[in-house]
């Protein structure tokens, strides 16, 4: 049996900025909480994914984070579970 291997060119994932303001946080905390009470806090922050043709250099990376510095910059690392929410392919926005 041959197999038929497909070469995907590096993705690149760069951290965005929050995407929910405080008050937002808190009114989507409210019925989690009803629902599963140990959930301790809530954050989302947007990520921005780079197909490129081959391996950035530094110095092109560095251009996509200029071009990438918009709105307020997560404070942190995030902790806790991760539920990755994206459009479906071929979505343009």
């Amino acid at each position: 049996m041959s197999m038929n291997v497909q070469t995907f060119a590096p993705l690149l994932r760069l951290r965005g900025p929050v995407a929910l303001s405080p008050f937002r946080v808190e009114k989507l905390l409210q019925p989690l909480r009803q629902q599963h009470p140990a959930i301790a806090s809530l954050s989302a922050e947007f990520v921005h994914v780079v197909q490129a043709r081959q391996a950035l250099a530094d110095a092109e990376v560095k251009v996509l984070n200029r071009i990438l510095d918009y709105g307020t910059a997560p404070s942190a690392e995030p902790k806790g579970r991760l539920f990755l929410v994206m459009p479906r392919i071929g979505t343009i926005s």
